[in-house]
């Protein structure tokens, strides 16, 4: 195992976070909810949705509100995810 110290401003950090943690709790959220599953045909892809969804259907829901909650980034990041969805949904 190696250790690597990363050195970051707290607002970094937040920002940061609420893409790699926020914004994958997100996204398995709304698989769960869609009710997303293994299925006998699939893809590569869809293998790591479901590994993303693996990840987060074991933590809470509070810390779910949480991180989205008390993270000053969150809103912002999820919001400009939201968008591009809805930008490639419409070109296509």
């Amino acid at each position: 195992i190696e250790l690597v110290l990363i050195v970051s401003s707290p607002e970094d950090h937040d920002e940061q976070i609420a893409v790699s943690l926020g914004l994958t709790h997100f996204i398995g959220r709304t698989l769960s909810d869609f009710g997303a599953a293994p299925l006998y045909i699939d893809s590569e892809g869809y293998k790591r949705l479901m590994h993303i969804l693996e990840v987060v259907e074991h933590d809470t829901w509070q810390l779910f509100y949480d991180m989205h909650r008390y993270n000053p980034y969150a809103q912002e990041k999820r919001a400009a995810f939201r968008q591009d969805m809805q930008k490639i949904d419409e070109h296509i």
